[in-house]
């Protein structure tokens, strides 16, 4: 397969019916070799931490998340750290596929590993409304208009163009080159903002207060009351679930118990299943690994529905009271905090250009400039 050398920064042509052919594709993918991250060692094996935006230390919030994840266990990504194609190429990130040997290295690694983006699609409803001649009025549902960006993990780019990011002379050098003072400004921000959440991600310190509220919000949400009186809450939990599984049979129902596992186990560390016998982990994945074949080689989005439903119920069990809103803590509550989708499932359209940045006074001054630079320190 032939890798791109150029970062993709935002996507055309997408459809939202993109969005269910490229989850049942990848998983396919990782099916066949074997990496599918849902049905790993099922006694032990912790997944990748949640995924991070490095620039702005967000979560993916959406069915954008189950892309990614799909994504990176097909190239072999060792975590899930990720990027805006438009934010790599402003700091001159360099793919692997532009490196020979850093491309052989991963290839070697991972046969699968390519450079290609995930399309981060903009959340649109999932049920839409019909009109009486049965065509839809959700003009994104027929594939208009979306918003859709190019999404990397880092993983995808070179380690020296990573670590040029991280270093302030070869920041500055690089600034001097890219712009004016309010470019140099901006990418100077955001190559600070990478190395305060690359650390973040490698540590979890910011987030480990909300991982153990998390945790005491699962315990609180599914208790059983010492006094044998109801716990509405739980109640709810199980009236919720019920109504996710009725369109699904009972092998479905079985996967959306594992992928509840796994999503709980991501977030928060706790682990809801038994100790199973390696021949009982066996029998089990096998089981599991034909159902989730069986949905991703359909023509539908029955299974990134699934993925979807599992993940979005996961999440909302951590929150306080089981509620919509990402409330994890008193403070939350009283912060009366409102249920704002994550800075990354924004999509935000870029309106300048790195380029428009430039100060075009400077370009003869830059052209001039090039030609004496060393070779190996162009485009810096």
């Amino acid at each position: 397969m032939e890798q791109d050398l150029t970062i993709k920064t935002f996507a055309t042509g997408v459809s939202v019916k993109d969005i269910y052919k490229n989850i049942n594709e990848l998983a396919l993918q990782n099916i066949d070799a074997g990496t599918l991250p849902y049905l790993k060692d099922m006694n032990a094996e912790n997944p990748l931490p949640q995924d991070m935006n490095v620039v702005n230390g967000k979560h993916l919030g959406d069915i954008n998340k189950i892309q990614l994840e799909l994504k990176a266990a097909k190239i072999g990504a060792k975590s899930l750290k990720w990027i805006y194609g438009a934010d790599a190429a402003i700091l001159g990130l360099e793919l692997k596929s532009s490196n020979p040997r850093e491309l052989r290295d991963a290839m070697k690694d991972n046969p699968n590993f390519d450079t290609e983006p995930v399309i981060g699609y903009a959340n649109t409803r999932r049920n839409v409304s019909r009109l009486k001649d049965g065509h839809t009025n959700d003009i994104a549902a027929e594939g208009i208009g979306m918003d859709a960006q190019a999404i990397y993990l880092l993983d995808q780019f070179t380690d020296d163009s990573i670590k040029r990011v991280y270093n302030p002379k070869r920041i500055e050098e690089s600034l001097l080159l890219r712009g004016n003072d309010e470019a140099r400004r901006k990418i100077s921000i955001i190559s600070k903002n990478m190395l305060k959440n690359i650390s973040e991600y490698d540590t979890g310190i910011r987030e480990e207060p909300v991982r153990k509220a998390m945790r005491e919000n699962i315990r609180k949400n599914l208790a059983r009351p010492v006094d044998g009186s109801e716990n509405a809450v739980r109640d709810k939990i199980f009236s919720v679930k019920q109504e996710i599984g009725r369109g699904l049979n009972q092998e479905q129902k079985q996967l959306f118990e594992q992928l509840n596992t796994y999503f709980t186990k991501q977030q928060t560390g706790l682990h809801f299943t038994s100790r199973l016998t390696p021949e009982q982990a066996a029998e089990k994945k096998e089981a599991l690994k034909k159902t989730f074949s069986g949905l991703a080689g359909k023509d539908s989005p029955a299974l990134a529905e699934l993925l979807t439903d599992a993940y979005l119920f996961t999440d909302r069990t951590t929150h306080i009271a089981f509620s919509y809103e990402k409330i994890y803590t008193k403070a939350d509550q009283l912060a009366k905090v409102r249920n704002i989708s994550p800075e990354a499932a924004k999509f935000e359209k870029e309106h300048k250009a790195p380029e428009i940045l430039i100060d075009k006074r400077q370009v003869e001054r830059l052209r001039s400039n090039a030609r004496q630079i060393k070779p190996h320190t162009r485009g810096m």
